[in-house]
């Protein structure tokens, strides 16, 4: 996620690029506590829109004055440099981004994870319901959209193959939804495009066990 703080120039991140929106900011924020090795500088803003609306107009405005953005989903398998990292870096933690919508097109083996949404957590909701498909993720620490865009799994399978379709934000603020035929998910790699994962839908099955 965290590339290396830019020594040769100093991007400004002015605060009016959000303070008009629905988030939550924190200038010169201190990354390491955020990650599994708690290790890292500081950014140069913690942002943590609430909902898609401010997140999407926030891209708009980095988009437009060449702002950097990346986004912190679980803070695992994550270095972040001593340095600390230029521009914006988001994190979707708010309880729009976090929920899981059961029953899609009304059919109760589908349901959408929003990005900021905890894979292990979702798995089990997901044993109680008796529902499978997402079983091969179980004890990989990941947000959902951390795991789309690593295509994260194990020896029984990925997340991949469990994928109907992805809604990605790109850096335009707008928002594009890509069906599973559009999309390749191979080892660690995904070819979803670049921008923010807002949520994926997967198809799921009744649970023979």
């Amino acid at each position: 996620m965290c590339a290396a703080r830019d020594t040769t120039m100093t991007v400004a991140t002015p605060s009016s690029l959000y303070a008009d929106l629905q988030v939550d900011a924190i200038p010169d924020a201190q990354l390491a506590p955020l990650t599994w090795y708690g290790i890292g500088g500081k950014a140069d803003v913690l942002i943590s829109p609430r909902d898609v609306a401010s997140l999407s107009m926030l891209m708009r405005r980095c988009h437009r004055d060449q702002i950097p953005v990346r986004v912190l989903g679980s803070g695992a398998n994550l270095l972040v440099s001593d340095s600390g990292v230029d521009g914006v870096v988001i994190r979707l933690n708010a309880p729009a981004f976090k929920s899981v919508e059961y029953n899609q097109y009304g059919r109760v083996e589908a349901l959408r994870a929003w990005g900021g949404a905890a894979t292990e957590q979702l798995i089990t909701e997901l044993a109680r319901r008796g529902l499978a498909g997402l079983e091969q993720m179980a004890g990989i620490p990941s947000s959902i959209g951390g795991a789309l865009r690593m295509n994260a799994g194990g020896k029984f399978g990925s997340i991949g193959d469990a994928v109907h379709s992805v809604n990605v934000l790109q850096h335009d603020g707008s928002e594009r939804i890509y069906l599973r035929e559009s999309l390749s998910f191979d080892y660690r790699h995904t070819n979803i495009p670049e921008g923010i994962i807002l949520w994926g839908v997967f198809e799921l099955k009744e649970s023979t066990t």
